[in-house]
């Protein structure tokens, strides 16, 4: 499994159309795809919820909110079949 991690410490930076492009491509070119939120806003979540269900699956994995009965590490489990993870966060500097 291969990981991309699109970071940065602004909002409206591109984080999210990045994201969701390179999950996009992934998914099309037939790879088992999963985008993990960190990002506050919610932004590729969103999209996702959004998205055509007939297009190639993209796994969510919304790790803005902790899951209620369910441990933090399965909550972020992408799953044993998936090849590619987008991770998107925006930090939080002091």
């Amino acid at each position: 499994m291969h990981t991309i991690l699109v970071v940065n410490a602004k909002g409206g930076c591109g984080k999210t159309t990045i994201a969701t492009t390179l999950a996009s491509y992934f998914s099309a070119s037939g790879y088992n795809t999963a985008l993990m939120d960190f990002d506050p806003q919610r932004s590729s979540s969103q999209w996702l919820e959004q998205r055509a269900g007939e297009l190639p699956p993209i796994r969510a994995i919304d790790a803005t909110r902790p899951s209620l009965g369910t441990t933090r590490t399965w909550q972020l489990y992408s799953g044993n079949g998936t090849d590619i993870v987008i991770v998107t966060i925006q930090l939080i500097l002091p």
